[in-house]
């Protein structure tokens, strides 16, 4: 043999083996499906076998009682997820300072409130109808859970006096609450004779189909298929009857142990099957089990050890030979016999004549009763007409308090613009209030100034007038003014309006005379003036320049300074007081020129009059101004040591932080330093609070997040924390 056939030849060797062993493997798969289908079958046999036979183990454990109380209801109120619109919520935001100017802003402004108010509008209604729709979904909620629950009230006290119905709907609830296995009706008929104390009941029993007709299962090897084994009628029978029997047993323990009041004496019991006559073909239902026991006798047993025929055996219970047939038991021998249909008829006849008695008298009732509710019915219509009025009046105030929301939202909504806009004016009107208390102490300091002024001014005038008026040729008081114009005494205006101090006296004999002197301005005023010329017309912070804020006020008062429209912090110089300043400048010059023209002379004493040179550079001697600012300001000293001496460790701690960062520092160096407690506001409000009436004006201002101590006041602070005895500020 070729090697070519041998190589063929165990090729087609493998793909037989391959192909067996495969074969091999489905033949696995399907034994092993059919095995499972084969346990499968046989477990839910064996599952239904053994569900009959614990049809009456499985209710000994249960309680068949039941809590009337728990049949009541509780109402389940109807959720709405909605929220009652707010009107504030559907508004624009206010317009600002500026927008508010602009006409097409407003109008855009108006457009949207107008859309916002339709909005909220549309939306309150829709709240509102759900909100009915709520209200009457758990008014009819209320009323049918409140319906049964007078119901269960009324089975309640029924059920405790006793009567027929209550009883009767009692034991078909605990009857109906027992769950059977399927195939079993679980339908019964119930009766109840209040005076032997015996419940009727008519139990509808299952048919034989319940009973698997299959014993088992086996596997047939050669076929490869699962044959069901077919159970014996006999024994069949014997598994139906066995199961009529746990039935019948398991309902009575049902309703005696449900029975907790001891209401019932006695149960007369029949199990009866709905089926097809075998004999007739026609359709009947046939009484398959009867049984009269007594309270007595059933509590003797024990029924988790009986054997279910035997015991009705025992207790003299009729059970058909052949259920599996339908063939019916005899009802204690003599209700179907001839003479007791006779008696029937004539007990029938009896009750026929009495139930005709009863009818006339029915008839006469429920005569009455139609009156009675032709009377209702006209009560009712004009209470539902009143009802109909009040639904109306409902209705227009709903409307009316829906008004009054809108009237009280469109409010609130202006009230919190208004709120706003005084948020907005109240720095602008504490500024105001400030400029108006340095202005305060400002005229009141120019009027003892004028005081003075004219004081000395009316003592200068009258001792040159005496002195350079001959004694011969002094004037007659008696003479008009006119005499006075003759004699040519005038006073140069420069002369009159010059405050005079303190000078040295005039030496007579010396040729050099004294020059005029005009009114000259303080130093800082000059200063300030320095800094807003140097600016050109630009805006200028005078916190950020340290420049004192009592100055900035007068200046701005007297029309030498005006302010920023929206930062009252920064100001630029005006026209006139650029003119003045320049006026200053020029007699500056001209007053330096004439001094250095004029000789001096060692014998001369010298000059102690106050130029404008003097004022810029610095070098100001002015007994008269100078020392009465001095005066002042060592009382202001003594009055901050006082105020010093009253505050806590953080104001004090806040004080020496200032001063520290040279009369500055900003709000979050403030906040680290205090370990970022959120309370710098308080403490600059009682600084200010407890020195207010020193400075009359605040003495700590604060500016884009920084603290800053007015120009004006930082001296006097410096020289009363030096002097005061506060053991926070000492340390």
């Amino acid at each position: 043999m070729s090697r070519q056939k041998q190589a063929k030849r165990r090729a087609n060797l493998l793909e037989f083996l391959a192909k067996a062993q495969y074969d091999r493997q489905q033949l696995d798969r399907q034994r092993s499906a059919q095995l499972a289908e084969l346990a499968e079958k046989r477990s839910a046999l064996a599952a239904a076998k053994s569900q009959l036979e614990n049809l009456l183990h499985e209710a000994l454990s249960q309680d068949s009682a039941i809590d009337l109380e728990s049949l009541k209801e509780s109402p389940a109120k109807p959720a709405f997820e909605g929220k009652r619109p707010r009107r504030l919520s559907y508004l624009p935001e206010p317009l600002s300072r500026a927008d508010a100017l602009k006409p097409w802003k407003r109008a855009e402004y108006q457009a949207a409130v107008h859309k916002a108010e339709e909005a909220f509008k549309r939306d309150l209604a829709a709240f509102n109808q759900g909100e009915r729709e709520r209200i009457a979904a758990v008014a009819r909620e209320n009323q049918a859970t409140e319906d049964h629950n007078q119901d269960i009230e009324q089975f309640i006290r029924d059920f405790a006096e006793g009567k027929r119905a209550a009883i009767i709907r009692y034991f078909r609830l605990v009857l109906n609450k027992s769950a059977w296995p399927p195939g079993f009706p679980n339908n019964a008929d119930l009766d109840y004779d209040a005076e032997t104390g015996q419940l009727r009941v008519n139990f509808s029993l299952p048919a034989i189909d319940v009973i698997p007709a299959i014993e088992g299962y086996a596997f047939d090897r050669d076929t490869g298929e699962i044959a069901a084994i077919a159970m014996p009628p006999e024994q069949r029978g014997q598994l139906y009857s066995a199961t009529l029997a746990r039935a019948c047993l398991r309902a009575l323990h049902e309703i005696f142990s449900a029975d907790r009041t001891q209401t019932l004496a006695s149960i007369a019991f029949r199990g009866c099957v709905e089926g097809m006559n075998p004999s007739t073909g026609n359709p009947g239902r046939f009484c398959l089990l009867a049984l009269n026991v007594t309270r007595q006798q059933f509590e003797r047993l024990a029924l988790e050890h009986v054997e279910p025929l035997a015991c009705l055996r025992g207790l003299n219970a009729s059970l058909s030979a052949e259920p599996e047939a339908l063939r019916p038991v005899a009802l204690s021998g003599h209700e179907d016999s001839p003479t007791a249909v006779a008696d029937d008829k004539a007990e029938l006849a009896d009750h026929t004549g009495a139930l005709e008695t009863a009818d006339q008298a029915q008839a006469e009732r429920i005569s009455e009763l139609e009156n009675e509710i032709e009377n209702k019915n006209g009560q009712i219509a004009e209470l539902e007409g009143w009802l109909a009025l009040q639904r109306e009046e409902n209705a227009a105030l709903r409307e009316a308090l829906s008004e009054k929301q809108i009237e009280i939202s469109t409010g609130e909504s202006q009230l919190e613009s208004q709120k706003r806009q005084l948020a907005d004016i109240q720095p602008a009107l504490r500024e105001e209030q400030a400029r108006a208390a340095d202005l305060t102490s400002e005229v009141q300091a120019q009027r003892l100034y004028i005081a003075v002024l004219e004081g000395k001014l009316k003592s200068q005038s009258q001792d040159r007038i005496e002195a350079e008026m001959p004694s011969a040729e002094a004037l007659d008081d008696t003479q008009p003014i006119a005499a006075l114009d003759e004699q040519e005494i005038e006073l140069a205006e420069e002369e009159i309006f010059t405050p005079i101090g303190d000078e040295e006296p005039r030496d007579e004999s010396a040729d050099t005379p004294i020059p005029p002197r005009g009114i000259l301005p303080d130093r800082e005023s000059l200063h300030v003036m320095a800094v807003f010329h140097e600016a050109d017309g630009e805006y200028v912070d005078y916190i950020g320049e340290r420049l004192p804020k009592a100055v900035i006020n007068r200046l701005a008062l007297e029309n030498k300074l005006e302010r920023h429209k929206f930062h009252s912090y920064k100001l630029r110089a005006t026209e006139v007081g650029l003119e003045w300043y320049r006026e200053l400048l020029r007699e500056l010059e001209a007053t330096e020129a004439d001094d250095a023209e004029q000789p001096a002379s060692a014998e001369s004493k010298p000059d102690k009059t106050t130029t404008l040179g003097d004022l810029l550079r610095g070098d100001v001697d002015d007994a008269g101004v100078t020392q009465q600012a001095s005066q002042l300001h060592d009382a202001d000293t003594q009055k901050l040591v006082d105020r010093l001496k009253r505050l806590g460790e953080d104001e004090a701690k806040l004080l020496k932080l200032l001063v520290s960062g040279k009369w500055t520092c900003s709000v979050e160096s403030v906040q680290s330093a205090y370990a970022g407690r959120p309370f710098v506001r308080p403490m600059v409000d009682n600084i200010n609070e407890a020195i207010f009436d020193v400075f009359s004006d605040n003495l700590i201002e604060e500016d884009d997040a920084r603290l800053v101590v007015g120009g004006e006041f930082r001296e006097s602070l410096k020289a009363a924390i030096e002097m005061t005895d506060n053991p926070y500020l000492r340390e």
